[in-house]
């Protein structure tokens, strides 16, 4: 299978990747950004990092190799997938050429020095709980009893993890997958959207222009409204309050490069203005002492004039406060 069918096949089930995000254990992504992923059709483009670990993996997996005496296979683009639970997939990174016998997984990770305090001591399970549930996954896919994961930190630190499979951990993932599948990927019914990293990107994609009329709201949407309406006040109040505290401690530290406190120094510090380079005074010049004719400037102009991507704002309706006040007053009078 090559990469691209491979990509296409993720969307057909719930992959190791994916399972943190359902059991609500990855920082990365939500169980909504799952939903998009195989649903909606959204894929977010590989980051810098993401790209830059898929070269490293093989430079990891030598460290792995040697350190150990394993011979280790690649999976490649082979797809696994459950006999029983058609919609449990995954592709480890490694397995080890054990012939059938106590075969291992092998998952490569390559992490910033940043994310040093998430990993416990090696030669032990401690690793972050989504990538424990992405392990025990690939060895439900297989029935494998064991794990490693090999992990580069920081780019010098190099840890080997064991991680045994642990069967109320399996059952969970059975239980969760299979429900996660069922209530949202079979019907289209999209879970919780808090949370989600993609959401806001996914959205402006998918609907990036109105082109149905305003319509009233249905029963279920009017408590999300109107939470949203006394949020957008309060966060505007905080604004506002967070404005007139910053403007008072500048006035407190005046000439001075900042005040001393017991958590750290505030500074109110100097900062260069950026350069930038005025087009419209070159033109004009090069009109006045080259002899250009304007008109051909308007020409270069018209040509080399792009329009930005448009978007579309979210607005509330004016005196939104005042409103709330007036309709909560006269819902105290009716009731009393």
């Amino acid at each position: 299978m090559d990469e691209k069918k491979w990509l296409q096949e993720r969307k057909s089930g719930i992959g190791g990747s994916d399972v943190g995000a359902i059991l609500g254990f990855s920082p990365y992504k939500t169980a909504v950004d799952v939903f998009f992923e195989k649903v909606e059709n959204f894929q977010k483009e590989a980051s810098n990092e993401m790209n830059i670990g898929k070269k490293i993996e093989p430079f990891i997996a030598e460290l792995y190799a040697e350190q150990t005496g394993e011979k280790i296979i690649p999976v490649g683009y082979d797809l696994w997938r459950h006999p029983e639970y058609e919609w449990m997939i995954g592709t480890p990174d490694f397995i080890t050429d054990t012939k059938g016998k106590d075969e291992k997984i092998i998952e490569i990770k390559n992490i910033g020095a940043y994310n040093a305090k998430e990993w416990g001591e090696q030669k032990t399970d401690d690793v972050p709980l989504h990538y424990l549930a992405q392990v025990n996954q690939y060895m439900i896919l297989k029935n494998y009893h064991q794990a490693d994961l090999a992990v580069l930190i920081g780019g010098n630190d190099f840890r080997i993890y064991n991680v045994k499979r642990d069967e109320e951990l399996v059952q969970l993932i059975i239980e969760e997958e299979e429900r996660f599948w069922k209530d949202h990927i079979l019907t289209k019914k999209m879970p919780d959207i808090e949370g989600s990293r993609y959401a806001k990107e996914y959205l402006d994609q998918k609907y990036a222009k109105n082109t149905l009329p305003l319509r009233d709201p249905e029963e279920d949407e009017i408590e999300k409204i109107n939470l949203f309406f006394k949020t957008s006040i309060e966060y505007k109040e905080s604004e506002e309050k967070y404005e007139t505290l910053k403007t008072i401690i500048k006035s407190l530290i005046g000439e001075n490069e900042g005040i001393k406190t017991e958590y750290g120094n505030i500074k109110w510090s100097f900062c260069k203005g950026k350069k930038y380079i005025d087009y419209e005074k070159i033109i004009a010049e090069l009109i006045d002492n080259c002899n250009i004719d304007e008109k051909i400037i308007k020409v270069l102009k018209d040509k080399h004039t792009n329009t930005g991507k448009g978007f579309r704002r979210l607005s509330l309706p004016r005196n939104l406060k005042d409103k709330i006040n007036k309709k909560e007053e006269e819902n105290g009078t009716e009731s009393k």
